[in-house]
């Protein structure tokens, strides 16, 4: 929560980044009812934890993982921690 906190004011002020945020939820009401206060980022879940196709398509394996994404959805540097530039 902390780390989406801070992610949050990072994507306020840095509007030309997209900040999309992979969910390894489960529950869909509990997950619907924490991404609300948080404007600036987009959210995605397949609702299938571990097993969704873009936690492995990245091989995250623990949260938070941190990436930066070129266009080509190449990742360009990975972060485990807050905060990163």
């Amino acid at each position: 929560i902390e780390s989406m906190n801070k992610l949050e004011i990072w994507a306020l002020n840095n509007p030309d980044k997209v900040v999309v945020a992979i969910g390894i939820e489960t529950d869909k009401e509990k997950y619907f009812e924490s991404i609300k206060k948080y404007k600036n980022i987009l959210f995605y879940t397949d609702f299938r934890g571990f097993d969704s196709i873009p936690v492995k398509q990245y091989a995250i394996q623990a949260t938070p993982t941190f990436y930066l994404i070129d266009e080509n959805k190449l990742i360009i540097k990975s972060y485990d921690y807050y905060p990163f530039n």
